[in-house]
């Protein structure tokens, strides 16, 4: 008789640990992630991290231009043959390309229209239209806790 109160002690307090709310939230990861351009490239190309976690991107880049989180609506500026320094949270899940926007003008990005609806909009895929170009280089992708 005593080992089956036992037992059946063992079995409540389990039960009741696994069903109590934790008031803890998981801590955030805080990520540095050092990232290089390098002819036309995204050195890695996949950037694979959980959701909340907080970047540091430190980019390197051997062009001018701005890097653009599609998704997060995150365009950074980048400036050829210095570490750029990016900071940022990671809160929506999925995979979003990341495209670099690069001018051949000295004076950096050109400014453009991203909305689908206008005339100027355009893919984001690979092409040049001789003042500036835009390229997908790489892919942010953010997993669930």
């Amino acid at each position: 008789m005593k080992n089956i109160l036992i037992t059946t002690s063992i079995i409540v307090l389990t039960l009741l640990s696994a069903c109590s709310n934790k008031t803890e939230s998981p801590t955030d990861q805080n990520l540095i992630i050092d990232l290089e351009i390098k002819n036309m490239k995204l050195i890695p190309e996949i950037i694979n991290v959980v959701e909340k976690s907080n970047l540091t991107l430190n980019i390197e880049s051997d062009t001018n231009g701005s890097l653009h989180f599609h998704g997060y609506n995150i365009e950074f500026k980048i400036s050829k043959d210095i570490i750029n320094t990016l900071d940022i949270t990671v809160n929506a899940t999925g995979s979003f390309p990341i495209a670099l926007h690069y001018s051949e003008k000295s004076d950096g990005h050109t400014n453009h229209n991203h909305d689908s609806n206008s005339k100027q909009a355009h893919n984001h895929g690979s092409h040049d239209d001789g003042d500036h170009g835009e390229s997908v280089i790489g892919k942010l992708i953010v997993n669930p806790k």
